[in-house]
């Protein structure tokens, strides 16, 4: 995964505000600007699944716009969870975009 500042990451990761890690998530968390508050404090969770990544609603207010190539944009929102691809772009609000990027 990519951040916007070009950072790479390997899931689980943690976005939001401030995403307080819970016992035993193992997970990076991830603080993401929001002066606006479109991002919530646990916004969403991009993980490791059986079939691949996945992202993960964590209950956040405005969800997750996940943008697909050849797909219209699809909106994750109250703990839906849906199946990611290289190339996909998260979009987090405030201009805040996260690209899975081929491991």
């Amino acid at each position: 995964m990519q951040l916007p500042d070009g950072t790479e990451l390997v899931p689980p990761v943690v976005f939001g505000r401030r995403p307080r890690p819970h016992d035993g998530d193992g997970a990076v968390h991830v603080v993401t600007p929001s002066p606006r508050r479109e991002i919530s404090g646990r916004h969403v969770e991009v993980r490791l699944e059986a079939g691949g990544l996945a992202a993960l609603d964590l209950g956040s207010t405005n969800g997750t716009l996940v943008h697909s190539a050849g797909r219209a944009p699809r909106l994750l929102i109250h703990s839906e969870q849906v199946a990611l691809e290289t190339g996909d772009i998260l979009d987090l609000g405030e201009s805040y975009l996260v690209t899975v990027a081929q491991a």
